[in-house]
């Protein structure tokens, strides 16, 4: 493993990411059968992942670590496979995943 994947702080926030996908995976589930304060937790959830991953994502751009390039690049190809071209794009999935949570939340509001 790279120097910046051994990193303590990118491991402890790996982690935490897959963890937090773990627990809205199992939450989607049942998304439909929640009630509206457990929707809106859920919610919440995926903004706060969505946010922990333009954080990985961009510590992953600003290193010159050859694991951590080829991270990015595997993002961009996941990128590419859902439509979006090129590397400015997955900041575009990030605002396009950000409008549809914010879609979700306002739906439970209505």
């Amino acid at each position: 493993m790279s120097e910046f994947m051994e990193s303590e702080l990118i491991q402890k926030e790996m982690r935490n990411i897959a963890d937090l996908q773990q627990d809205i995976f199992q939450d989607s589930m049942r998304f439909e059968s929640l009630d509206k304060e457990s929707k809106l937790a859920h919610i919440d959830k995926l903004q706060q992942l969505l946010e922990m991953q333009k954080v990985m994502y961009t510590r992953l751009s600003l290193s010159d670590d050859p694991e951590a390039i080829v991270r990015k690049e595997n993002i961009q190809k996941f990128c590419n496979l859902l439509g979006f071209g090129g590397a400015a794009d997955v900041n575009k999935v990030f605002t396009e995943m950000d409008t549809a949570i914010s879609s979700m939340r306002e739906q439970l509001d209505t």
